[in-house]
């Protein structure tokens, strides 16, 4: 089967209960100049295996839309371009994993250094998806 790479309507986190939700229940993690909400939760009928995505960027640090719209386009690209591992790791372990990527920094970032940020936070969500380490007792879906 051919590796697909696109972001359809249905990978977005658009819903406004599910963001709110994300932002107060769910986990963080820092990667570069992003901070990254997450929850990772079993699948369910009403909330089949998958992940759904979403960007940000402050309204303070960049006042004219078409800079917040081009840092959300590279975030949205890195994270198109990177999302099937962690796409075959929801579906091997029946997870629903809600994804909102906040970028941080003051100025432009330029598309490599985008992809990088994003391919750390896609690895350290990966491990969380994973389960806990051999040899370790604990449960990386309760941190």
């Amino acid at each position: 089967m051919a590796t697909k790479y696109g972001l359809p309507a249905t990978g977005r986190l658009k819903h406004r209960k599910l963001i709110d939700a994300l932002f107060t229940g769910g986990q963080k993690l820092s990667a570069g100049p992003y901070r990254v909400y997450f929850t990772v939760q079993p699948a369910s009928p009403d909330r089949p295996a998958g992940v759904l995505f979403g960007t940000g960027v402050s309204k303070k640090k960049f006042a004219r839309a078409v800079d917040r719209n081009l840092v959300k386009r590279r975030c949205r690209e890195a994270y198109r371009l990177q999302q099937n591992s962690l796409h075959q790791l929801v579906r091997d372990n029946n997870r629903q994993v809600l994804l909102f990527f906040i970028y941080t920094g003051n100025s432009h970032l330029s598309f490599e250094d985008a992809y990088r940020a994003v391919g750390q936070a896609l690895e350290k969500i990966g491990k969380k998806i994973s389960g806990p380490r051999p040899g370790t007792a604990e449960n990386p879906l309760n941190k």
